[in-house]
């Protein structure tokens, strides 16, 4: 058995989980965006049920060929932090890539990870996309004229205009543009020196 992390989208939020099915412990990370919305008279903010966690626990075990048990004796590990309400896809993202790069401790403890800034966030999206999209013009370039057989006949070739505007270089100019912008205000953002969220012991230290 080995840890298995996922994103979860439950009412237009988007947080992180990983079960844990060795030690039977499922960690929720950013669940809640404030301590507001945690404030609900007579419901427990944790309960796994309310984003049919059982039913990902059963599944996701299924699919590897583990068998899942009981899962009234799971046990949640909740972790919060504050959130804009705008950037809760990518910061499950770069959380999620964090805990699946550094893995759980011996105990089954979540490493340290950052809490990075949607300015933060956006300046690496940029950069990973912008070079993306120019390997996939050079790619498309080269292969135009011996299309794979398997290839869909009714798709439509890329725009003349967009070709040219990355090989022109106007394209890189303007992604160079958003990043300059996104760096200065990243540079100015309080936000965007938030510290890591850690575990010590048993406590979950989070700067709300």
């Amino acid at each position: 058995m080995a840890p298995v992390g996922f994103i979860v989208h439950h009412s237009n939020h988007f947080f992180v989980v990983i079960f844990d099915y060795e030690r039977r412990m499922a960690h929720v990370l950013g669940r809640h965006i404030s301590a507001d919305s945690m404030d609900v008279d007579g419901e427990d903010p944790h309960d796994w049920n309310d984003w049919r966690g059982p039913e990902y626990w059963r599944k996701i075990g299924a699919l590897h060929g583990w068998s899942t048990g009981d899962v009234s004796d799971v046990s949640i590990n909740p972790m919060d932090w504050e959130q804009n309400g705008v950037d809760c896809g990518p910061i499950a993202c770069s959380v999620l890539a964090q805990c699946l790069k550094l893995g759980l401790d011996e105990q089954g403890n979540l490493p340290d990870f950052e809490i990075q800034c949607g300015h933060k966030l956006r300046v690496h999206m940029l950069r990973a996309i912008a070079a993306h999209v120019k390997l996939c013009c050079s790619n498309s370039l080269m292969l135009l004229d011996s299309p794979r057989d398997d290839w869909k006949n009714d798709e439509l070739p890329p725009d003349e205009d967009i070709i040219n505007s990355i090989q022109n270089g106007r394209y890189q100019a303007d992604c160079l543009k958003v990043l300059r912008r996104l760096t200065v205000v990243s540079a100015t953002c309080s936000m965007c020196q938030r510290p890591i969220v850690h575990q010590d012991g048993e406590h979950c230290l989070v700067q709300w």
